[in-house]
């Protein structure tokens, strides 16, 4: 995608040119930008569009490739596509708006909302959910632990995931981690609180007041809107379309193009929906119990680029990727979607930055290259097959209400773990007794008094230590 020699060439062309004062792009400055997705740039690629907005103003917007491969239709500015996860500041923005007009407190337990959700033996305020400080189990990862392979989750399963839920992955504020789940009942507390379906609470409250006319929320599944992109995969035999097909909403399910997009982020400079308070609200970082502040404000990323503040979130969603960034100091707001899941929308933004910002940005800080020192590593332990015999059997999670088989491979010496959709993994020993890993997966095996396996805890990133039970199946053997 990038041809670096003639970006770097242009840049020292025009580097006198690039402090980015200008009402609209220089001629050199498009060339660059159209450089960056100029592989992509034909009827055999899909594509992606760019959009620049300055003061307020969307100076710049250019499409790529194509946004249907079958039907040979372009990606425009005007293309809609799915933003996934930039999808979060709309949700913690509606969250800032009933919360600035008094109908919720960011303090407040969920249980306010959901009086039937479990007692999870500690207090879960809407101000977590929204730091992704909640220590809910996260959807997307417990569901791929059910062997569930992309697609089709309803807003339903989030209500039901949390009605099975009886731990949490942490005390409430003790660390952030990443959760979905956390949005999607963020999105069902926008419902409650306003007596509105979450897509008319949008589109009276933001859509319509910005003007936002081709901005749409996928409530239904298999939901259709107009000028939809399709969105691919790379596969050694040539692209293949994939599929979300989800209706969950809060966490992502929204629908747009770069000119609503840019909109969205002229309200950040001129608010025309929320108050000065609101605008601020969103981009209050969060704090942990033990003091330390977050990047992560609401539904917004607030670090700094280069000696520039910077206010960003991406998003992914089957083939679809995107990426928003506002730099406040310049005014200036860059926008990206791609339909493909190879899109690199993150590079492709630091190198717009560098085209229209490289006068001001403090340079790259070069990694020094020091020899890693070697450090002796505990050896992991080996188990035989006799000695891997008390692992074997069937086991049970209430919370997934899914069942994980363990086998010994004899020959290999090998546990295996099977389960339905996820066929049979061998795992791999640990330097911790009774651990093993294997597809992202750590298991630690837990025995009782008298050292019988009972059963084990499993982790896989975004849902942690969740309990499976050693249980007896009946078997038509």
């Amino acid at each position: 995608m990038k041809k670096i020699i003639f970006l770097l060439s242009l840049i020292i062309t025009f580097a006198s040119t690039t402090l980015f004062s200008q009402k609209k792009l220089s001629k050199d400055q498009i060339q660059a930008i159209d450089a960056l997705f100029e592989d992509w740039n034909n009827e055999e690629n899909p594509g992606g569009a760019v959009g620049i907005v300055k003061k307020g103003n969307l100076i710049f917007s250019k499409g790529y490739g194509m946004a249907s491969l079958q039907h040979k239709v372009p990606f425009s500015p005007t293309t809609v596509a799915d933003i996934g996860s930039v999808a979060k500041q709309f949700t913690s923005f509606g969250i800032a708006l009933l919360a600035d007009e008094g109908k919720l407190s960011l303090d407040d337990d969920i249980h306010k909302f959901f009086p039937e959700l479990p007692d999870y033996g500690h207090k879960v305020t809407v101000r977590h959910l929204v730091h992704h400080t909640s220590g809910l189990r996260e959807i997307y990862s417990a569901f791929a632990l059910r062997g569930w392979s992309g697609g089709g989750i309803r807003q339903e399963d989030v209500k039901y995931l949390l009605m099975q839920q009886h731990e949490l992955n942490f005390k409430p504020g003790d660390r952030y981690l990443y959760c979905n789940t956390s949005y999607a009942l963020l999105g069902s507390i926008i419902e409650k609180v306003s007596g509105q379906s979450f897509e008319a609470f949008y589109k009276e409250r933001i859509f319509k007041p910005l003007g936002m006319e081709h901005t749409y929320i996928m409530d239904r599944l298999g939901e259709i809107f107009p000028n939809t992109a399709d969105s691919y995969r790379s596969t050694d035999e040539g692209f293949v379309e994939i599929y979300d097909n989800s209706s969950m909403f809060g966490q992502g399910g929204f629908y747009s193009n770069i000119e609503d997009m840019a909109k969205w982020l002229a309200n950040f400079q001129q608010p025309k929906v929320g108050n000065k308070a609101v605008i601020q609200q969103i981009q209050e970082r969060g704090v942990l119990n033990d003091g330390e502040n977050l990047r992560y404000a609401f539904g917004l990323n607030i670090d700094t680029y280069r000696g520039l503040k910077r206010i960003q979130h991406s998003g992914a969603s089957a083939g679809f990727r995107s990426l928003m960034a506002w730099f406040p100091e310049h005014e200036l707001g860059i926008i990206i979607q791609t339909n493909r899941a190879d899109g690199t929308s993150n590079g492709a933004m630091a190198e717009i930055v560098e085209v229209l910002l490289e006068g001001s940005l403090e340079p790259i800080e070069e990694a020094e290259s020091k020899e890693e020192e070697k450090r002796a590593t505990e050896p992991s332990l080996y188990y035989s097959a006799e000695q891997l015999k008390p692992f074997a059997g069937a086991y049970y999670s209430p919370e997934i209400e899914t069942v994980y088989h363990f086998q010994i491979d004899a020959q290999e010496n090998d546990l295996v773990v099977k389960s339905i959709r996820n066929g049979a993994l061998a795992l791999s020993t640990t330097p911790q007794k009774d651990q093993f890993t294997g597809g992202g997966m750590s298991f630690t095996f837990q025995r009782d008094d008298v050292g019988r396996v009972t059963g084990f805890r499993v982790s896989n990133g975004r849902v942690m230590r969740l309990k499976f039970f050693k249980t007896e199946l009946p078997s038509f053997r």
